[in-house]
């Protein structure tokens, strides 16, 4: 039976999006809309079968899931795509929060939460559990690096500023052509050292991975709006 997955319009105006190649884009788009999507955002498929539907070579395939992986986007474990974040953007009703919770308690043992095999007889609190567990990270919380900053013997963080190589490594890891990731690790690292690796001139940056992927998000979104022009209103029928 066929099922409908909507695709907001803001999804390509995605900073992250926007710096993806074509490959990378249809990927994400097979993983978020194919036959085998379900309440959960958790199923079974293999880099073989996605080549096959996609025409994406599977090494191409098996690259960008790394890729998407280590951005927080997707993670792929035993031939399973986890899309995170993904039930926080749907709407569930109570019969879909029921579906939620039959497709955890029917995955692998190792993709389960751990000890647990959900009851459907308080479905509002298992499914609050499975937002929980699965990386249902929230947009304040994905600003913060999952790697901890070195830290000092009483527990508070110690910032090492990066070097450009770091920074240009760091933009290639989240998908920026070699060209862009070059300007823009160039431009970041001249800026904060400038400023004393100082966020808006004012406080210490803890994190500057983090301080990166804000960077990238602002740089390109500036860009996107300086080059939009006054348009007609066009009604496509």
């Amino acid at each position: 039976m066929s099922k409908l997955r909507s695709l907001n319009t803001s999804f390509w105006s995605d900073p992250w999006i926007e710096i993806l190649t074509p490959e990378e884009k249809l990927l994400f788009i097979y993983l978020i809309t194919n036959e085998k999507t379900n309440m959960l955002g958790i199923y079974e498929v293999s880099t073989r079968k996605i080549s096959f539907e996609t025409g994406i070579k599977e090494d191409t395939i098996s690259n960008a899931l790394e890729a998407f992986e280590k951005v927080g986007k997707v993670k792929y474990k035993n031939n399973h795509v986890v899309l995170v974040n993904y039930m926080k953007h749907q709407k569930y009703n109570p019969n879909m929060k029921k579906a939620a919770i039959d497709v955890h308690n029917n995955l692998p043992n190792d993709m389960k939460i751990k000890g647990s095999n959900l009851s459907k007889s308080n479905p509002s609190e298992a499914f609050e559990s499975l937002l929980n567990h699965y990386g249902m990270v929230s947009k304040v919380e994905d600003e913060v690096e999952e790697e901890e900053e070195d830290k000092t013997e009483e527990g508070k963080r110690k910032f090492t500023p990066p070097i450009l190589k770091e920074v240009f490594a760091y933009m290639r890891e989240i998908n920026l052509d070699e060209k862009a990731a070059q300007t823009e690790s160039e431009k970041f690292t001249n800026h904060f050292q400038s400023n004393g690796w100082k966020v808006g001139g004012k406080s210490k940056m803890k994190n500057w991975k983090a301080a990166v992927r804000n960077w990238v998000k602002r740089d390109f979104s500036d860009r996107k709006n300086a080059s939009k022009k006054p348009t007609e209103n066009i009604t496509v029928i």
